[in-house]
């Protein structure tokens, strides 16, 4: 660790023994930043910029490759910079356990609610019109689909961790009305899409999930491995 880091402010050990980078004020811009990434990184956005990029565009290739290429990029900045924020604290006080405050957790899930949201409308407009590429309804349908499940995943995984830890699970609510405003969002672009007849080949379902569920797992690193690596001594 540098000079420079070994002499940051931080909180009297006395008074506060762990500590977080939101309260030490070198550590807290990257770890900002971290969180900003984290959701460009997000599958929801992935899901709203491929919706974009297919409405002006006439291939396969350039909605998938484009958003992935964010993800990818904004994932591994995330874990950067978030490791980053946490070497300005020493290991034996790093309060790993400190949840996020509240007002970001429901606008984070505002967010990803409103992108999904977004993506599947601009699918709607667009298949309702001239008409997209064959296949592209049932791969948005089975994409959205798999964000659902895998929001629900982690809203289960997260009430299991909170009643083996004893402690309240600050987020539920919040994550609860994003997975049924999602939900909600799927049902409406389902019913709109399936209205013009067109045959739906399992394959476009399932390609469409396959997609998501790898965005989410990278994700998932993103999220998980910076503080793993943190506590490396």
């Amino acid at each position: 660790m540098s000079s420079m880091r070994e002499h940051v402010d931080l909180p009297d050990e006395d008074r506060q023994r762990l500590v977080h980078p939101l309260d030490q004020a070198d550590a807290r811009r990257p770890f900002l930043y971290s969180l900003w990434l984290r959701e460009a990184a997000s599958p929801q956005l992935f899901f709203l910029l491929a919706a974009v990029l297919w409405s002006v565009s006439n291939n396969f290739v350039t909605p998938i490759v484009g958003p992935l290429s964010v993800a990818v990029i904004a994932g591994l900045g995330a874990r950067k910079t978030e490791r980053d924020a946490w070497s300005y604290i020493p290991r034996r006080r790093q309060d790993l356990a400190r949840t996020l405050p509240t007002a970001w957790i429901v606008s984070t899930a505002a967010f990803r609610a409103a992108a999904l949201f977004a993506g599947l409308l601009i699918i709607c407009v667009r298949f309702s019109g001239s008409g997209l590429p064959a296949g592209v309804a049932a791969w948005s349908v089975g994409a959205g689909a798999a964000v659902v499940l895998l929001m629900a995943m982690e809203l289960l995984w997260h009430l299991r961790a909170s009643r083996l830890s004893g402690e309240p699970a600050r987020d539920f609510w919040p994550q609860a009305f994003s997975l049924a405003a999602v939900l909600g969002a799927l049902l409406f672009a389902t019913a709109v899409l399936r209205a013009d007849g067109a045959p739906w080949r399992p394959a476009d379902l399932l390609a469409g999930a396959a997609v998501m569920v790898g965005v989410q797992l990278l994700w998932w690193l993103s999220q998980g491995l910076p503080h793993r690596q943190e506590e490396r001594p």
